[in-house]
């Protein structure tokens, strides 16, 4: 079939086979009843990772509103430790700019993006962790840093997100 011929119409297969010559070989795609070729690399996420880039997306924006607050919190009030206020604003910034590099990375299927967020996990539920003890405040806030930790730790290390990301 050249490309000057019309498409001869749907079978009864319901499907319809192209010919295409590309660097001189000829390959066969099997297109669906719609006339839109299924591509690997354009089909729809697993509902997994989708989850997942919502709760790191989550994540960093719960970390920038943080970022905010103790920007704020640190220009409101004269206190003697501007130094020690401006790396806390700016190391909670830089962990925004990452959580949203990982968002990134799942959605865009980085191989090696998992590493990552495993650790940020690990890190949020030893926060939480601290939290009921008592060092980082009420017990409620660790459950609200340990819910969203453990679903991403778990989504991350699950075969859907494995399969889709890595590729396995």
């Amino acid at each position: 079939m050249t490309s000057r011929e019309p498409l001869a119409p749907l079978g009864a297969g319901n499907q319809r086979h192209l010919e295409s010559h590309i660097g001189g070989r000829a390959s066969t795609i099997s297109l669906p009843a719609g006339g839109v070729p299924v591509n690997a690399e354009r089909r729809g996420r697993h509902p997994a990772v989708l989850a997942l880039v919502a709760i790191l997306a989550l994540e960093a924006a719960a970390l920038a509103a943080a970022a905010a607050f103790l920007l704020v919190d640190s220009t409101s009030h004269a206190s003697g430790a501007g130094t020690a206020d401006i790396a806390l604003v700016a190391t909670t910034a830089l962990l925004a700019l990452g959580v949203v590099m990982l968002a990134v990375g799942v959605a865009r299927r980085w191989p090696r993006v998992r590493g990552g967020i495993v650790v940020w996990q690990v890190l949020q539920i030893a926060a939480a962790i601290a939290a009921f003890q008592g060092l980082l405040g009420p017990a409620w806030i660790g459950w609200i840093v340990l819910a969203p930790a453990l679903a991403g730790l778990w989504l991350a290390l699950g075969r859907p997100v494995t399969r889709d990301v890595v590729g396995a």
